[in-house]
């Protein structure tokens, strides 16, 4: 991906639905000296009925990383250290 400090940041997400890389694209905007918007994008999904599945799926995946990434920006509170375990995995 790419970055530009305090402006952008993208990336790819590797099989994230049915094995297609996902470009994620993260726009900041200084709102003011205390707040960023925070703007994400996910790119390359199809206009169809899995591709409106996977966004309404998402969608609540983002706004929990976006308030842990406030969490440890804020406080150094890491909340998805150990949150997440691979689908594969027993437990």
């Amino acid at each position: 991906g790419e970055i530009k400090t305090n402006e952008y940041i993208s990336y790819y997400w590797d099989g994230a639905m049915d094995g297609e890389q996902t470009l994620v694209e993260m726009y900041l905007e200084q709102v003011d000296n205390n707040k960023t918007f925070v703007r994400v994008t996910e790119k390359t999904k199809t206009n169809n009925e899995a591709g409106i599945k996977w966004l309404k799926s998402n969608t609540e995946g983002w706004a929990n990383f976006l308030a842990c990434l406030k969490a440890w920006l804020e406080y150094g509170v890491h909340l998805r250290k150990g949150a997440f375990r691979p689908a594969d995995m027993p437990g």
